[in-house]
């Protein structure tokens, strides 16, 4: 019995296991040899592909110059072509110029959007509706690259360029510039006989052959027969092995010529693609069987003595760090080795240069957030300086229509005073309360306006809406413009009901804000701003509304003005750059 419990004693113990299992994980290793072979010749067969590619890239350099040269002519006619429709009796003359300067190109012009031929290389008055390439290009409305095999200028076999022009988001027409066929299909393919393609076809996204090194009448032999041209559109380089009509196996290389316009497809022999010959060698026995009796030799010592428990410590420590952003004062073990000794000692120095930069980060915050605020006051002490600098000059003027023109911009440049007092006072700068902000505007424009015994009853619902400073911002100065507005027209409706002017920001449900600004109409009001039609704050009012990307309505009704003004909140989450303003 003690024997027995002897020798179950030796096999649990850890050296023991060690050795059994390294054991058995090194037994795979000669799996892991042959898997090794395998991944020798498949980095083999990918540069054998990689070279392929190149090849195809560089067989079919001739066509991408051409055609990459008339997508950027077209797109230089594109951007002057208002210059040139300036003087329809030059306008040809560019166009003309640049043909005559480059023999493989054999039309170039401007189509209108309805197909008729404005400007033009051969200056001849001629429609292209009808025309296939026109009216393809002019469904789709962007850049393509088609092939004709009688051009409606030229009359000769052409690849035509077609490069759209918009005006805002109407399609205004296309710049086509045609290459001549024959050009592109002079040029031989591959410099090498052996190493030679079959076969160099160009294609665009719609899966049209455009180009075959070998004659466009013949290509169907060459082409895949399961796989479609439309389908092998890509962004980036493929290939693949499929067979032709007659059956016999085909290596196909394609890659991007003109980004997703043209494409380049090689057809290759298949004793030229990789892994076509070539045997796997079988890896001996030797070098498994050394490496598993030297590792089991090394295994117990190697990896638990000197590796293991100290790696559990350190572990243990980085937990606790990572956990409680501190360090245990537990020191470094003496018979850790030098290399693991640099690791640990590397680690208690990152840890203090984390926490001390931490702190500093954390003061940096701090002073950035008082500085900023700083800004704000002093931006706003300036602004209330500029206002009491326009009010003395409002003092000193006679007229009363420069009056009130200051009296405008001071109640602009107090709107701008408001902004900045409660980004000032604001608790986070990057959000901003936008219905205190709107309820401050509100209550200074009308004391200022009208004053506590106007007669005039203000009222303002304002739900709760937080919003970016670069929203709230043309917000509030959007409600300060449309208060103003509503002032200017505001009239009595009967002789007794008082006037009135109501401001409301809702929240919509569909996660939109409206803010809505109505008054009376009727008899005017004697005391309200002079109507002196729209000027300056209509357009603030469009810019504002375009900074917020909103949508802004007026409605006229018997009793009422209203003004409604409609849009997204940005996501705080994925903030959006809304620099766009007055």
């Amino acid at each position: 019995m003690l024997g027995a419990g002897g020798g179950l004693d030796q096999l649990n113990r850890l050296g023991f296991r060690l050795v059994a299992l390294l054991s058995v994980a090194l037994l795979p290793l000669g799996l892991i040899a042959i898997l090794q072979t395998y991944r020798v010749i498949d980095e083999a067969n990918q540069r054998t592909e990689a070279a392929l590619i190149g090849e195809t890239v560089e067989a079919a350099s001739y066509q991408r110059e051409l055609i990459q040269t008339a997508i950027g002519a077209a797109e230089v006619f594109a951007i002057s072509i208002e210059q040139y429709l300036v003087d329809r009796a030059t306008c040809d003359e560019p166009f003309t110029q640049f043909v005559d300067a480059n023999p493989s190109y054999v039309f170039a012009g401007f189509i209108e959007a309805d197909g008729t031929l404005a400007c033009s290389s051969t200056g001849d008055p001629i429609d292209f509706t009808g025309y296939a390439v026109w009216e393809q290009f002019r469904q789709d409305q962007t850049l393509t690259v088609n092939v004709s095999q009688s051009g409606r200028a030229s009359g000769l076999p052409v690849v035509v360029v077609n490069v759209p022009i918009f005006d805002g988001d109407e399609f205004r027409g296309g710049v086509p510039i045609s290459i001549s066929l024959q050009t592109l299909m002079d040029r031989s393919f591959g410099r090498d006989e052996r190493s030679r393609p079959d076969d160099v076809i160009t294609f665009n996204a719609r899966g049209d052959v455009l180009t075959s090194a070998r004659g466009i009448d013949t290509v169907s032999e060459r082409l895949p027969v399961n796989r479609s041209l439309a389908a092998l559109n890509t962004q980036g380089s493929a290939s693949f092995t499929d067979t032709v009509d007659n059956g016999e196996d085909r290596f196909y290389t394609v890659v991007p010529l003109i980004g997703d316009a043209v494409f380049a497809m090689a057809v290759w022999p298949q004793r030229l693609s990789p892994g076509y010959s070539g045997s796997i060698p079988m890896p001996t026995l030797a070098f498994p069987i050394l490496m598993w009796l030297a590792s089991v030799a090394v295994a117990y010592f190697a990896v638990h003595r000197l590796v293991i428990r100290h790696v559990r410590h350190l572990r243990h420590q980085i937990r606790v760090f990572s956990s409680a952003r501190r360090t245990l004062p537990d020191p470094v073990p003496a018979d850790m080795p030098s290399e693991l000794r640099e690791v640990a000692e590397a680690f208690y120095a990152m840890t203090e240069r984390i926490l001390a930069d931490e702190a500093d980060l954390a003061n940096s915050l701090h002073d950035k957030n008082v500085l900023l605020k700083e800004v704000h006051h002093r931006v706003k002490n300036n602004l209330q300086l500029i206002t009491s600098m326009v009010n003395m000059q409002i003092r000193r003027c006679d007229s009363n229509e420069a009056k009130d023109v200051l009296h405008r911009l001071q109640d602009r440049v107090l709107g701008l005073s408001v902004i900045h007092r409660s980004l000032y006072h604001a608790s986070s700068l990057s959000k901003v309360r936008a219905d205190i902000l709107v309820r401050e505007i509100v209550n200074q424009l009308l004391m200022r306006t009208l004053g506590p015994d106007s007669g005039i009853r203000v009222t303002h619902s304002l739900d709760t809406t937080v919003l970016y400073p670069d929203q709230a911002v043309p917000l509030a100065l959007m409600a300060n413009e449309a208060i103003t507005n509503s002032l200017k027209f505001l009239g009595r409706p009967s002789a007794d009901t008082d006037p009135w002017i109501d401001v409301k920001l809702h929240r919509l449900q569909d996660g939109r804000v409206e803010l809505v600004v109505q008054n009376s109409t009727g008899e005017p009001v004697a005391q309200t701003i002079a109507r002196e039609g729209y000027g300056l704050g209509s357009q603030l009012m469009r810019a504002f509304t375009t900074q917020l990307g909103a949508e802004l309505t007026s409605e006229e009704l018997e009793d009422r003005f209203s003004l409604s003004l409609v849009f997204e909140i940005a996501d705080f989450d994925q903030p959006e750059d809304r620099n766009g303003g007055a």
